[in-house]
């Protein structure tokens, strides 16, 4: 569903065949479409975002007519964040003789329906992870009125002084919204989410890593697949 899984499947997938003579093609937003069409034509193995995806298939850049596999991860956030459409374009473009795998980390009618027309009697496969909060892991829930909030936030921050915070928000103008307001506090804090271009995105998680600034204010979608070591805190806000 977004481009830092995009890429962090790639980067993952390079390892894996190290010493397979195989070319792995991310291809998402943000990026010029000539050179990501460039690569398609060497591509074995092609990761993507779907809108992405569907845009070089429709350019002629993406023939799915010899797809063997066909994996969709995070298919219940891609039915959240409204990939419906995109993704039923794209299995139709693919021969219905091919090995798909679908991944979801909840079972809704929705994720049912997608499996039902993209799998064929699938073999069902639950995973328990078995993990529970680590030991060493303190949750506290805050009830308080809305215009209390960033208030109560402010004050946290404050008293916790944390070299590495991450802050969730529902969505991109409230991540926006609330980096700017932390700002004006005295924070350093900066948004990361969709709306962004892929170098800006790029250009803050570099300037979060290295510790530029501590706070990274963040919705949970543009979030996912982003590992950083060392985050003591973080506020769902």
């Amino acid at each position: 569903p977004t481009r830092e899984l995009a890429l962090q499947v790639h980067d993952e997938l390079v390892k894996l065949t190290k010493y397979e003579k195989l070319n792995i093609v991310a291809v998402y937003g943000g990026a010029p479409i000539h050179h990501q069409a460039r690569d398609l034509k060497r591509a074995n193995i092609v990761v993507g975002t779907p809108g992405r995806v569907l845009d070089h298939i429709r350019r002629g850049n993406l023939p799915l007519d010899k797809v063997e596999v066909f994996v969709l991860d995070e298919a219940d956030e891609m039915l959240d964040i409204g990939f419906k459409e995109e993704l039923n374009k794209i299995i139709e473009a693919m021969p219905e003789e091919r090995q798909s795998l679908l991944f979801s980390a909840t079972l809704s009618e929705d994720v049912k329906k997608l499996a039902s027309k993209m799998l064929n009697n699938p073999i069902e496969v639950l995973v328990s992870s078995g993990l529970t909060t680590a030991t060493n892991v303190k949750q506290q829930a805050v009830v308080c009125e809305e215009e209390d909030k960033l208030t109560i936030l402010t004050r946290l921050l404050q008293i916790n002084k944390p070299q590495s915070a991450i802050i969730f928000g529902r969505t991109k103008r409230r991540a926006d919204e609330l980096a700017k307001a932390l700002l004006k506090a005295g924070f350093q804090a900066k948004a990361l989410h969709g709306d962004l271009t892929q170098k800006e995105r790029s250009n803050v998680m570099d300037g979060f890593k290295s510790g530029l600034f501590k706070i990274l204010v963040a919705t949970d979608v543009a979030a996912r697949g982003i590992h950083v070591d060392g985050i003591e805190v973080v506020y769902n806000f």
